[in-house]
């Protein structure tokens, strides 16, 4: 398998694109009971999702990519089955859900599938911590609480704008 992306016009992404197409390799993240949260948007970034995923580690996504039904080998519903769910397809490709495999490119953090294998589990509660200068990839790993996620947002950001 050889690994093709089209890479957008912005310095910063086009280099982390470079690296996983020079390293051909990905992430699979076996997830198992997360915590999960959502995260106030604000534009067009929605929705955005904080997963307790074990060990003091965090897992960040966000982006309309959560809703594309290609990544979890699903299909769009025609009658509004979906509706209830954050990514809006219905069982059994609900997201987030109990258990789930993440595959991911580990320098842009582009998702490329989601198995979900457990049932739905909604976020537990909302939280409008994210600031509209702070700047992630669609998929990345935090250290910490995910009741912490204002601190570590904020931490996070902080480091980056300094380099």
């Amino acid at each position: 398998m050889m690994l093709i992306l089209l890479v957008p016009f912005c310095p910063k992404p086009r280099r982390l694109i470079r690296r996983d197409i020079e390293d051909q390799i990905v992430q699979v993240i076996h997830v198992i009971d997360p915590e999960v949260i959502e995260i106030s948007y604000f534009q067009n970034i929605a929705p955005i999702l904080a997963l307790g995923i074990g060990e003091e580690t965090i897992r960040y996504l966000q982006g309309q990519w959560l809703y594309n039904t290609d990544l979890y080998r699903g299909e769009s519903s025609e009658n509004d089955e979906g509706d209830e769910y954050l990514n809006e397809l219905p069982p059994p490709h609900a997201f987030p859900s109990q258990e789930f495999t993440l595959t991911r490119l580990p320098h842009c953090g582009e998702v490329l599938s989601i198995k979900v294998a457990g049932d739905y589990l909604p976020p537990a509660h909302e939280v409008a911590d994210l600031k509209k200068e702070y700047e992630f990839q669609p998929s990345e790993i935090f250290r910490g609480q995910v009741a912490d996620i204002a601190e570590i947002l904020a931490r996070e950001h902080a480091a980056r704008a300094s380099k």
